[in-house]
Protein backbone atom coordinates (compact mmCIF):
# COMPACT_ATOMS: atom_id res chain seq x y z
CA UNK A 1 0.00 0.00 0.00
CA UNK A 2 1.06 3.58 -0.63
CA UNK A 3 2.00 5.55 2.55
CA UNK A 4 0.72 9.05 3.17
CA UNK A 5 3.87 10.69 1.80
CA UNK A 6 3.44 8.88 -1.50
CA UNK A 7 -0.15 9.97 -1.72
CA UNK A 8 0.84 13.54 -0.97
CA UNK A 9 3.40 13.49 -3.76
CA UNK A 10 0.67 12.60 -6.23
CA UNK A 11 -1.52 15.59 -5.37
CA UNK A 12 -1.99 18.34 -7.87
CA UNK A 13 -0.80 21.90 -7.46
CA UNK A 14 -4.37 23.08 -6.96
CA UNK A 15 -5.00 20.52 -4.23
CA UNK A 16 -1.78 21.37 -2.44
CA UNK A 17 -2.64 25.05 -2.68
CA UNK A 18 -6.07 24.42 -1.15
CA UNK A 19 -4.61 22.27 1.65
CA UNK A 20 -2.13 25.04 2.41
CA UNK A 21 -4.92 27.53 2.76
CA UNK A 22 -6.80 25.17 5.09
CA UNK A 23 -3.71 24.66 7.14
CA UNK A 24 -3.35 28.39 7.46
CA UNK A 25 -6.92 28.49 8.60
CA UNK A 26 -6.10 26.23 11.54
CA UNK A 27 -3.83 28.91 13.00
CA UNK A 28 -6.13 31.79 12.25
CA UNK A 29 -9.83 31.99 11.61
CA UNK A 30 -9.49 35.60 10.45
CA UNK A 31 -10.30 36.05 6.76
CA UNK A 32 -11.36 32.44 6.26
CA UNK A 33 -14.46 33.34 4.34
CA UNK A 34 -12.55 35.74 2.10
CA UNK A 35 -9.87 33.20 1.28
CA UNK A 36 -12.29 30.44 0.43
CA UNK A 37 -14.33 32.75 -1.76
CA UNK A 38 -11.22 33.92 -3.55
CA UNK A 39 -10.10 30.37 -4.20
CA UNK A 40 -13.48 29.26 -5.46
CA UNK A 41 -13.66 32.29 -7.77
CA UNK A 42 -10.27 31.56 -9.22
CA UNK A 43 -11.29 27.96 -9.91
CA UNK A 44 -14.50 29.03 -11.62
CA UNK A 45 -12.64 31.57 -13.78
CA UNK A 46 -10.02 28.98 -14.71
CA UNK A 47 -12.63 26.41 -15.64
CA UNK A 48 -14.51 28.95 -17.74
CA UNK A 49 -11.32 29.95 -19.52
CA UNK A 50 -10.52 26.35 -20.33
CA UNK A 51 -14.04 25.80 -21.63
CA UNK A 52 -13.84 28.91 -23.84
CA UNK A 53 -10.44 27.88 -25.22
CA UNK A 54 -11.71 24.42 -25.97
CA UNK A 55 -14.81 25.81 -27.68
CA UNK A 56 -12.74 28.19 -29.80
CA UNK A 57 -10.42 25.35 -30.80
CA UNK A 58 -13.34 23.14 -31.76
CA UNK A 59 -14.90 26.01 -33.74
CA UNK A 60 -11.62 26.64 -35.59
CA UNK A 61 -11.28 22.95 -36.39
CA UNK A 62 -14.87 22.82 -37.61
CA UNK A 63 -14.32 25.80 -39.93
CA UNK A 64 -11.08 24.30 -41.24
CA UNK A 65 -12.77 20.95 -41.87
CA UNK A 66 -15.63 22.67 -43.68
CA UNK A 67 -13.23 24.68 -45.89
CA UNK A 68 -11.27 21.54 -46.68
CA UNK A 69 -14.50 19.81 -47.73
CA UNK A 70 -15.30 22.81 -49.93
CA UNK A 71 -11.82 22.69 -51.47
CA UNK A 72 -12.30 18.98 -52.23
CA UNK A 73 -15.66 19.80 -53.83
CA UNK A 74 -14.02 22.49 -55.98
CA UNK A 75 -11.32 20.03 -57.13
CA UNK A 76 -14.00 17.49 -58.00
CA UNK A 77 -15.85 20.16 -59.98
CA UNK A 78 -12.66 20.74 -62.00
CA UNK A 79 -12.38 17.01 -62.63
CA UNK A 80 -16.00 16.88 -63.80
CA UNK A 81 -15.48 19.80 -66.19
CA UNK A 82 -12.41 18.24 -67.76
CA UNK A 83 -14.11 14.86 -68.10
CA UNK A 84 -17.02 16.67 -69.76
CA UNK A 85 -14.61 18.11 -72.30
CA UNK A 86 -13.23 14.61 -72.89
CA UNK A 87 -16.74 13.38 -73.65
CA UNK A 88 -17.18 16.25 -76.13
CA UNK A 89 -13.80 15.50 -77.79
CA UNK A 90 -12.47 12.10 -76.60
CA UNK A 91 -9.15 12.39 -78.41
CA UNK A 92 -8.07 15.07 -75.93
CA UNK A 93 -7.89 12.34 -73.29
CA UNK A 94 -5.22 10.47 -75.27
CA UNK A 95 -2.39 12.97 -74.63
CA UNK A 96 0.70 11.62 -72.90
CA UNK A 97 0.95 14.70 -70.70
CA UNK A 98 -0.61 18.13 -70.21
CA UNK A 99 2.14 19.81 -72.26
CA UNK A 100 0.54 18.39 -75.41
CA UNK A 101 -2.64 20.30 -74.54
CA UNK A 102 -0.56 23.46 -74.46
CA UNK A 103 0.79 22.69 -77.95
CA UNK A 104 -2.75 22.07 -79.23
CA UNK A 105 -3.90 25.46 -77.92
CA UNK A 106 -0.88 27.19 -79.45
CA UNK A 107 -1.56 25.60 -82.86
CA UNK A 108 -5.18 26.79 -82.82
CA UNK A 109 -8.42 25.44 -84.31
CA UNK A 110 -7.18 25.15 -87.92
CA UNK A 111 -4.82 22.35 -86.93
CA UNK A 112 -6.87 20.83 -84.13
CA UNK A 113 -8.04 17.81 -86.03
CA UNK A 114 -4.63 16.90 -87.40
CA UNK A 115 -3.12 17.17 -83.94
CA UNK A 116 -5.84 15.02 -82.39
CA UNK A 117 -5.61 12.43 -85.15
CA UNK A 118 -1.90 12.12 -84.47
CA UNK A 119 -2.65 11.51 -80.78
CA UNK A 120 -5.17 8.83 -81.69
CA UNK A 121 -3.02 7.43 -84.50
CA UNK A 122 -6.24 7.81 -86.43
CA UNK A 123 -6.91 8.12 -90.14
CA UNK A 124 -10.33 9.65 -89.73
CA UNK A 125 -10.61 13.37 -90.37
CA UNK A 126 -13.91 13.61 -88.52
CA UNK A 127 -14.21 11.26 -85.57
CA UNK A 128 -16.59 13.23 -83.41
CA UNK A 129 -19.10 16.02 -83.71
CA UNK A 130 -16.49 18.52 -82.57
CA UNK A 131 -13.69 17.71 -84.96
CA UNK A 132 -14.12 19.09 -88.45
CA UNK A 133 -11.01 19.87 -90.45
CA UNK A 134 -10.38 23.61 -90.50
CA UNK A 135 -11.76 26.41 -88.36
CA UNK A 136 -15.41 26.33 -87.31
CA UNK A 137 -17.55 26.86 -84.24
CA UNK A 138 -16.99 23.32 -82.99
CA UNK A 139 -13.20 23.34 -83.18
CA UNK A 140 -13.05 26.84 -81.74
CA UNK A 141 -15.25 25.70 -78.87
CA UNK A 142 -12.87 22.85 -78.08
CA UNK A 143 -9.86 25.18 -78.11
CA UNK A 144 -11.67 27.74 -75.93
CA UNK A 145 -12.72 25.10 -73.40
CA UNK A 146 -9.25 23.58 -73.27
CA UNK A 147 -7.76 27.01 -72.82
CA UNK A 148 -10.16 28.42 -70.22
CA UNK A 149 -11.43 25.39 -68.26
CA UNK A 150 -8.36 23.14 -68.25
CA UNK A 151 -5.21 25.20 -68.64
CA UNK A 152 -6.60 28.38 -67.13
CA UNK A 153 -5.30 30.65 -69.91
CA UNK A 154 -7.19 33.88 -70.68
CA UNK A 155 -7.94 34.70 -74.31
CA UNK A 156 -5.68 37.76 -74.32
CA UNK A 157 -2.64 36.05 -72.81
CA UNK A 158 -0.01 33.62 -74.02
CA UNK A 159 1.34 30.52 -72.34
CA UNK A 160 4.36 32.48 -71.11
CA UNK A 161 2.39 35.00 -69.03
CA UNK A 162 2.50 34.59 -65.27
CA UNK A 163 -0.64 36.50 -64.35
CA UNK A 164 -4.00 37.18 -65.83
CA UNK A 165 -5.46 40.67 -66.15
CA UNK A 166 -7.63 39.96 -63.12
CA UNK A 167 -4.57 39.28 -60.99
CA UNK A 168 -5.42 35.61 -60.65
CA UNK A 169 -2.31 33.40 -60.80
CA UNK A 170 -1.75 31.75 -64.15
CA UNK A 171 -3.36 28.35 -64.34
CA UNK A 172 -6.20 28.90 -61.86
CA UNK A 173 -9.74 28.48 -63.16
CA UNK A 174 -12.30 30.47 -61.15
CA UNK A 175 -15.74 29.14 -60.30
CA UNK A 176 -16.50 32.38 -58.44
CA UNK A 177 -14.60 34.98 -56.38
CA UNK A 178 -13.61 32.51 -53.67
CA UNK A 179 -13.48 29.11 -55.40
CA UNK A 180 -10.78 28.07 -57.89
CA UNK A 181 -9.18 24.93 -59.25
CA UNK A 182 -5.90 24.29 -61.04
CA UNK A 183 -4.63 21.51 -63.29
CA UNK A 184 -1.62 19.86 -61.64
CA UNK A 185 -1.01 17.05 -64.12
CA UNK A 186 -2.59 14.73 -66.64
CA UNK A 187 -1.31 11.72 -68.52
CA UNK A 188 -2.57 8.71 -70.42
CA UNK A 189 -0.75 5.43 -69.97
CA UNK A 190 -2.06 2.48 -72.01
CA UNK A 191 -5.62 3.77 -71.99
CA UNK A 192 -5.73 4.83 -68.33
CA UNK A 193 -6.11 8.57 -67.75
CA UNK A 194 -4.62 10.01 -64.55
CA UNK A 195 -5.78 13.51 -63.61
CA UNK A 196 -4.60 15.59 -60.62
CA UNK A 197 -6.49 18.77 -59.67
CA UNK A 198 -5.92 21.28 -56.85
CA UNK A 199 -9.01 22.95 -55.38
CA UNK A 200 -8.91 26.16 -53.34
CA UNK A 201 -11.45 28.23 -51.36
CA UNK A 202 -11.02 31.56 -49.61
CA UNK A 203 -8.42 33.25 -51.76
CA UNK A 204 -4.64 33.08 -51.55
CA UNK A 205 -4.62 32.19 -47.84
CA UNK A 206 -7.57 29.84 -48.02
CA UNK A 207 -7.79 26.08 -47.76
CA UNK A 208 -6.60 23.79 -50.54
CA UNK A 209 -7.18 20.15 -51.40
CA UNK A 210 -5.52 18.05 -54.09
CA UNK A 211 -7.29 15.13 -55.71
CA UNK A 212 -5.96 12.51 -58.13
CA UNK A 213 -8.28 10.22 -60.09
CA UNK A 214 -7.91 7.46 -62.64
CA UNK A 215 -10.37 6.41 -65.35
CA UNK A 216 -10.56 4.54 -68.64
CA UNK A 217 -9.62 6.80 -71.59
CA UNK A 218 -9.01 4.60 -74.60
CA UNK A 219 -9.63 4.09 -78.30
CA UNK A 220 -12.27 1.41 -78.61
CA UNK A 221 -11.79 0.63 -82.31
CA UNK A 222 -13.84 1.29 -85.41
CA UNK A 223 -16.73 -0.23 -87.29
CA UNK A 224 -17.00 -0.33 -91.06
CA UNK A 225 -19.86 1.38 -92.82
CA UNK A 226 -21.62 0.01 -95.89
CA UNK A 227 -19.25 0.74 -98.79
CA UNK A 228 -21.55 -0.62 -101.50
CA UNK A 229 -23.87 2.38 -101.32
CA UNK A 230 -23.90 5.09 -103.94
CA UNK A 231 -21.81 8.09 -103.03
CA UNK A 232 -23.42 11.48 -102.45
CA UNK A 233 -22.74 14.18 -104.97
CA UNK A 234 -21.36 16.28 -102.12
CA UNK A 235 -20.14 15.47 -98.61
CA UNK A 236 -19.52 18.66 -96.65
CA UNK A 237 -19.35 19.99 -93.09
CA UNK A 238 -21.80 22.37 -91.45
CA UNK A 239 -19.71 25.52 -91.66
CA UNK A 240 -19.09 28.20 -94.30
CA UNK A 241 -21.59 27.05 -96.89
CA UNK A 242 -23.23 29.34 -99.46
CA UNK A 243 -25.67 27.65 -101.82
CA UNK A 244 -27.73 30.29 -103.61
CA UNK A 245 -29.47 28.45 -106.50
CA UNK A 246 -26.83 25.78 -107.23
CA UNK A 247 -28.16 22.25 -107.75
CA UNK A 248 -26.73 18.78 -107.18
CA UNK A 249 -27.93 15.77 -109.14
CA UNK A 250 -27.48 13.39 -106.22
CA UNK A 251 -27.62 13.25 -102.45
CA UNK A 252 -25.99 15.84 -100.21
CA UNK A 253 -24.45 14.63 -96.96
CA UNK A 254 -23.54 17.05 -94.16
CA UNK A 255 -21.26 16.19 -91.26
CA UNK A 256 -22.78 17.84 -88.16
CA UNK A 257 -24.32 17.33 -84.74
CA UNK A 258 -26.95 19.94 -85.53
CA UNK A 259 -30.26 19.51 -87.25
CA UNK A 260 -30.60 20.81 -90.79
CA UNK A 261 -32.64 23.81 -89.62
CA UNK A 262 -29.88 24.79 -87.18
CA UNK A 263 -27.14 24.96 -89.83
CA UNK A 264 -26.41 28.40 -91.23
CA UNK A 265 -26.24 28.39 -95.03
CA UNK A 266 -27.57 24.85 -95.31
CA UNK A 267 -28.95 23.59 -98.64
CA UNK A 268 -32.64 22.88 -99.04
CA UNK A 269 -34.77 20.86 -101.44
CA UNK A 270 -34.42 23.54 -104.12
CA UNK A 271 -30.73 22.63 -104.31
CA UNK A 272 -31.55 19.05 -105.36
CA UNK A 273 -32.18 18.20 -109.01
CA UNK A 274 -34.79 15.58 -108.06
CA UNK A 275 -36.10 16.29 -104.58
CA UNK A 276 -38.27 13.16 -104.59
CA UNK A 277 -35.47 10.71 -105.40
CA UNK A 278 -32.61 12.58 -103.70
CA UNK A 279 -32.05 13.72 -100.13
CA UNK A 280 -30.12 15.99 -97.81
CA UNK A 281 -28.91 14.11 -94.74
CA UNK A 282 -27.19 15.35 -91.59
CA UNK A 283 -25.23 12.95 -89.40
CA UNK A 284 -22.00 12.61 -87.38
CA UNK A 285 -20.83 9.77 -89.63
CA UNK A 286 -17.08 9.98 -89.97
CA UNK A 287 -15.55 11.10 -93.24
CA UNK A 288 -12.28 9.17 -93.73
CA UNK A 289 -9.09 11.12 -94.02
CA UNK A 290 -7.13 11.35 -97.23
CA UNK A 291 -4.72 8.41 -97.65
CA UNK A 292 -1.03 8.59 -96.89
CA UNK A 293 1.42 8.63 -99.75
CA UNK A 294 2.09 5.07 -100.91
CA UNK A 295 5.53 3.50 -100.69
CA UNK A 296 6.05 4.07 -104.41
CA UNK A 297 4.85 7.05 -106.45
CA UNK A 298 5.96 9.50 -109.14
CA UNK A 299 6.61 13.19 -108.41
CA UNK A 300 5.51 15.70 -111.04
CA UNK A 301 6.72 19.24 -110.44
CA UNK A 302 5.08 22.23 -112.06
CA UNK A 303 1.88 22.19 -114.06
CA UNK A 304 0.20 19.04 -115.33
CA UNK A 305 -1.73 21.02 -117.93
CA UNK A 306 -1.78 19.23 -121.30
CA UNK A 307 -0.30 16.00 -119.88
CA UNK A 308 -1.48 12.43 -120.35
CA UNK A 309 -1.34 9.84 -117.57
CA UNK A 310 0.15 7.32 -117.23
CA UNK A 311 3.16 8.61 -119.10
CA UNK A 312 4.75 6.56 -121.86
CA UNK A 313 8.40 5.65 -121.97
CA UNK A 314 10.69 7.20 -124.56
CA UNK A 315 13.21 5.38 -126.75
CA UNK A 316 16.90 6.12 -126.58
CA UNK A 317 18.20 8.92 -128.80
CA UNK A 318 21.77 8.42 -130.05
CA UNK A 319 24.31 11.16 -129.81
CA UNK A 320 25.00 13.34 -132.85
CA UNK A 321 28.37 14.73 -133.74
CA UNK A 322 28.91 18.34 -134.54
CA UNK A 323 28.84 19.28 -138.23
CA UNK A 324 31.42 21.70 -139.58
CA UNK A 325 31.77 23.20 -143.03
CA UNK A 326 35.02 24.79 -143.94
CA UNK A 327 35.84 25.02 -140.29
CA UNK A 328 32.59 26.73 -139.41
CA UNK A 329 30.20 25.01 -136.98
CA UNK A 330 26.97 24.29 -138.78
CA UNK A 331 25.24 21.91 -136.32
CA UNK A 332 26.34 21.55 -132.71
CA UNK A 333 26.84 18.16 -131.11
CA UNK A 334 23.82 16.57 -129.45
CA UNK A 335 24.44 14.25 -126.49
CA UNK A 336 22.75 10.89 -126.30
CA UNK A 337 19.44 10.66 -124.48
CA UNK A 338 18.92 7.37 -122.69
CA UNK A 339 15.65 5.51 -122.97
CA UNK A 340 13.11 6.11 -120.21
CA UNK A 341 10.65 3.62 -118.95
CA UNK A 342 6.97 4.39 -118.84
CA UNK A 343 5.11 4.73 -115.56
CA UNK A 344 4.27 1.47 -113.84
CA UNK A 345 1.18 0.73 -111.75
CA UNK A 346 1.10 -0.78 -108.28
CA UNK A 347 -0.08 -4.31 -107.59
CA UNK A 348 -3.70 -3.13 -107.65
CA UNK A 349 -3.34 -1.40 -111.01
CA UNK A 350 -3.23 2.20 -109.72
CA UNK A 351 -0.75 4.84 -110.93
CA UNK A 352 0.22 7.23 -108.12
CA UNK A 353 1.41 10.82 -108.70
CA UNK A 354 2.39 13.54 -106.26
CA UNK A 355 1.72 16.86 -108.00
CA UNK A 356 2.23 20.47 -106.90
CA UNK A 357 -1.25 21.67 -107.79
CA UNK A 358 -4.06 21.35 -110.27
CA UNK A 359 -4.03 24.93 -111.51
CA UNK A 360 -5.11 25.08 -115.15
CA UNK A 361 -6.15 28.19 -117.04
CA UNK A 362 -7.16 27.75 -120.65
CA UNK A 363 -8.08 24.82 -122.84
CA UNK A 364 -5.35 22.27 -122.09
CA UNK A 365 -6.79 18.96 -120.98
CA UNK A 366 -5.49 16.47 -118.45
CA UNK A 367 -6.00 13.11 -120.09
CA UNK A 368 -6.32 9.75 -118.38
CA UNK A 369 -5.73 6.83 -120.72
CA UNK A 370 -8.62 4.49 -121.35
CA UNK A 371 -9.24 1.90 -118.62
CA UNK A 372 -6.39 3.07 -116.40
CA UNK A 373 -6.70 4.15 -112.76
CA UNK A 374 -4.82 7.26 -111.70
CA UNK A 375 -4.49 8.89 -108.29
CA UNK A 376 -3.29 12.48 -107.81
CA UNK A 377 -2.00 13.57 -104.41
CA UNK A 378 -2.18 17.36 -104.64
CA UNK A 379 0.09 19.50 -102.47
CA UNK A 380 -1.58 22.84 -103.18
CA UNK A 381 -4.84 24.21 -104.49
CA UNK A 382 -7.18 23.01 -107.21
CA UNK A 383 -8.26 25.80 -109.56
CA UNK A 384 -9.60 25.24 -113.07
CA UNK A 385 -10.77 28.00 -115.38
CA UNK A 386 -11.40 28.34 -119.10
CA UNK A 387 -12.54 25.14 -120.76
CA UNK A 388 -10.12 22.34 -119.80
CA UNK A 389 -11.45 18.79 -119.65
CA UNK A 390 -10.15 16.53 -116.90
CA UNK A 391 -10.34 12.82 -117.72
CA UNK A 392 -12.28 13.38 -120.99
CA UNK A 393 -12.12 9.77 -122.22
CA UNK A 394 -15.56 8.47 -123.20
CA UNK A 395 -14.53 5.04 -121.96
CA UNK A 396 -13.53 6.16 -118.49
CA UNK A 397 -15.73 7.01 -115.53
CA UNK A 398 -15.08 9.10 -112.46
CA UNK A 399 -13.53 6.07 -110.79
CA UNK A 400 -10.56 6.30 -113.17
CA UNK A 401 -9.29 9.49 -111.51
CA UNK A 402 -9.04 10.11 -107.76
CA UNK A 403 -7.79 13.47 -106.49
CA UNK A 404 -6.75 13.84 -102.85
CA UNK A 405 -6.12 17.26 -101.35
CA UNK A 406 -3.36 18.01 -98.86
CA UNK A 407 -4.18 18.68 -95.19
CA UNK A 408 -2.37 19.88 -92.08
CA UNK A 409 -1.11 17.22 -89.70
CA UNK A 410 0.87 18.83 -86.84
CA UNK A 411 1.84 22.49 -86.65
CA UNK A 412 2.83 23.64 -90.13
CA UNK A 413 3.48 20.08 -91.27
CA UNK A 414 1.27 18.70 -94.03
CA UNK A 415 0.46 15.19 -95.11
CA UNK A 416 1.96 15.46 -98.61
CA UNK A 417 4.53 18.16 -97.89
CA UNK A 418 4.62 21.52 -99.65
CA UNK A 419 7.76 21.26 -101.76
CA UNK A 420 8.45 24.72 -103.20
CA UNK A 421 4.95 25.98 -102.37
CA UNK A 422 4.41 28.53 -99.60
CA UNK A 423 2.80 27.06 -96.51
CA UNK A 424 -0.51 28.74 -95.74
CA UNK A 425 -1.08 30.63 -98.99
CA UNK A 426 -0.31 27.92 -101.59
CA UNK A 427 -0.28 24.77 -99.48
CA UNK A 428 -2.16 22.72 -98.28
CA UNK A 429 -5.30 22.30 -100.40
CA UNK A 430 -7.72 24.97 -99.22
CA UNK A 431 -9.49 25.52 -102.56
CA UNK A 432 -11.17 23.13 -104.98
CA UNK A 433 -12.76 25.33 -107.66
CA UNK A 434 -13.85 23.92 -111.02
CA UNK A 435 -14.83 26.88 -113.16
CA UNK A 436 -15.33 27.37 -116.87
CA UNK A 437 -17.05 25.17 -119.41
CA UNK A 438 -14.86 22.08 -119.26
CA UNK A 439 -16.01 18.73 -117.88
CA UNK A 440 -14.39 16.97 -114.93
CA UNK A 441 -14.85 13.28 -114.21
CA UNK A 442 -13.24 12.49 -110.88
CA UNK A 443 -13.53 11.74 -107.21
CA UNK A 444 -12.24 14.73 -105.21
CA UNK A 445 -11.49 14.35 -101.52
CA UNK A 446 -10.11 17.56 -100.00
CA UNK A 447 -11.36 17.83 -96.39
CA UNK A 448 -9.88 21.31 -95.79
CA UNK A 449 -11.04 22.90 -99.07
CA UNK A 450 -13.83 25.25 -100.01
CA UNK A 451 -15.23 23.98 -103.29
CA UNK A 452 -17.33 25.23 -106.18
CA UNK A 453 -18.36 24.35 -109.73
CA UNK A 454 -19.22 26.94 -112.31
CA UNK A 455 -21.04 26.16 -115.53
CA UNK A 456 -23.25 23.17 -115.96
CA UNK A 457 -26.55 22.53 -117.65
CA UNK A 458 -30.20 22.20 -116.76
CA UNK A 459 -29.94 18.44 -116.32
CA UNK A 460 -26.22 17.61 -116.21
CA UNK A 461 -23.39 19.03 -114.19
CA UNK A 462 -19.90 19.89 -115.37
CA UNK A 463 -18.50 17.85 -112.49
CA UNK A 464 -19.29 14.14 -112.58
CA UNK A 465 -18.35 12.01 -109.60
CA UNK A 466 -18.28 12.99 -105.94
CA UNK A 467 -16.75 15.87 -103.98
CA UNK A 468 -15.86 15.49 -100.29
CA UNK A 469 -14.87 18.95 -99.08
CA UNK A 470 -15.15 21.27 -96.09
CA UNK A 471 -17.76 23.63 -97.54
CA UNK A 472 -19.58 24.70 -100.71
CA UNK A 473 -19.36 28.15 -102.26
CA UNK A 474 -21.98 29.05 -104.83
CA UNK A 475 -20.28 30.12 -108.02
CA UNK A 476 -23.08 31.88 -109.89
CA UNK A 477 -26.66 32.97 -109.65
CA UNK A 478 -28.13 30.49 -112.13
CA UNK A 479 -30.02 27.37 -111.12
CA UNK A 480 -28.10 24.89 -113.24
CA UNK A 481 -26.90 21.50 -112.07
CA UNK A 482 -23.30 21.69 -110.88
CA UNK A 483 -22.52 18.13 -109.78
CA UNK A 484 -23.69 14.72 -110.99
CA UNK A 485 -23.21 11.99 -108.36
CA UNK A 486 -21.51 8.94 -109.89
CA UNK A 487 -20.15 5.76 -108.29
CA UNK A 488 -20.13 3.83 -105.01
CA UNK A 489 -17.90 4.14 -101.97
CA UNK A 490 -16.02 0.97 -102.85
CA UNK A 491 -15.09 2.35 -106.29
CA UNK A 492 -13.26 5.27 -104.75
CA UNK A 493 -11.95 3.73 -101.55
CA UNK A 494 -9.70 0.67 -101.69
CA UNK A 495 -9.86 -2.24 -99.29
CA UNK A 496 -7.42 -0.49 -96.93
CA UNK A 497 -9.44 2.74 -96.85
CA UNK A 498 -13.03 2.38 -95.71
CA UNK A 499 -15.62 4.70 -94.30
CA UNK A 500 -15.51 3.89 -90.58
CA UNK A 501 -16.93 5.08 -87.32
CA UNK A 502 -14.31 5.33 -84.57
CA UNK A 503 -15.33 4.72 -80.97
CA UNK A 504 -13.72 6.00 -77.78
CA UNK A 505 -14.22 5.12 -74.14
CA UNK A 506 -14.24 7.72 -71.38
CA UNK A 507 -15.06 5.67 -68.29
CA UNK A 508 -16.16 6.46 -64.76
CA UNK A 509 -13.57 7.19 -62.08
CA UNK A 510 -12.03 3.91 -60.95
CA UNK A 511 -9.57 5.29 -58.39
CA UNK A 512 -9.96 8.39 -56.17
CA UNK A 513 -7.10 9.56 -53.99
CA UNK A 514 -6.46 12.64 -51.89
CA UNK A 515 -2.87 13.90 -52.01
CA UNK A 516 -0.87 16.42 -50.04
CA UNK A 517 -1.84 19.88 -51.26
CA UNK A 518 1.63 21.42 -51.06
Amino acid sequence: MFNNNQISNKKSFGTKFLYGLLALNKHSQKGTTLVVATVMGMMVIGAAGLAMAKANSEKTNTIADEQTKQAIAVAETGISRIQGLFIQEPRLALVLDEEQWQEIVNDGPDKLDGNLNELADSESTQTSCSSNQGTNSKTQQVIDSLQAQVLGIPDNNTMGDTTQDSGTPQGWVSLDDKRQYQLISYGNNDGIGTLAILGKVGGDNGSMARIKVEFDASLGGSTAADNTKEVPGLWITDVGNDWARDKVNGDIKIFSCKTLSQITGAPDEDNLYDEEAQSISVSPEAMPDTPNLPSSYYTVEGSVSGMTFPRNGTPAVPAKEAVYKKGVLITPAVPAIPASQGDAPDSSGYYHYLIDNLDINGGSNVTIKDNTKVIFYVRGNINLSGNPDINPSAVNTSANLQIYGNTYTTGNETKYGCGSLAVGSQCPTLQAHFNGTGTVKAFVHAPAAVGSVNGGGNTNGNFKGSMWIKSWDSSSGNSKVKVDAVGTYSQYLGSDKRVTKNTYTIGNISNWQREKAQ
